[in-house]
């Protein structure tokens, strides 16, 4: 992390994984997306299968050095589509992560814990409204 460009807007990709069948990568842009706070992290989960759908629950955290979950994680339930994106703009301060005292960086590294589930709504069969139905 220490060695990534702090550029606003300059992105940085893990490397491609799979989980529930599509392909995924984790963006940072360490030193925050364009137009957004200045000097915040910003991490986006991103769809990367050709022609896929997800809908998809995901939490994301940023671990301290002792493997703990830091104080910001963002959890929400979305439907990814190929090649978008969605997490939290401002998810942390710069300043804390690379803080010696923050105690979040290893060795110049920054650890990520991403924890994915299939969101599957049960399809209820809806009926339809039809006059001869009423009593």
């Amino acid at each position: 992390f220490e060695s990534l460009d702090s550029l606003k807007g300059v992105e940085s990709d893990s490397p491609k994984f799979t989980c529930f069948g599509h392909q995924w990568v984790l963006r940072i842009y360490p030193g925050g997306s364009i137009n957004e706070t200045d000097g915040c992290v910003s991490l986006f989960l991103k769809l990367t299968s050709e022609g896929s759908e997800a809908r998809i629950h995901y939490e994301v955290s940023i671990l301290d050095s002792n493997g703990r979950a830091a104080a910001v994680n963002f959890v929400t339930s979305r439907i990814f589509r190929m090649n978008e994106s969605f997490g939290c703009k401002n998810f942390m301060k710069r300043s804390k992560i690379v803080s010696k005292d923050g105690n979040i960086l290893n060795q110049g590294t920054l650890s990520i814990s991403l924890r994915m589930r299939q969101d599957v709504s049960p399809n209820v069969p809806v009926k339809p409204f039809v006059q001869k139905n009423l009593f």
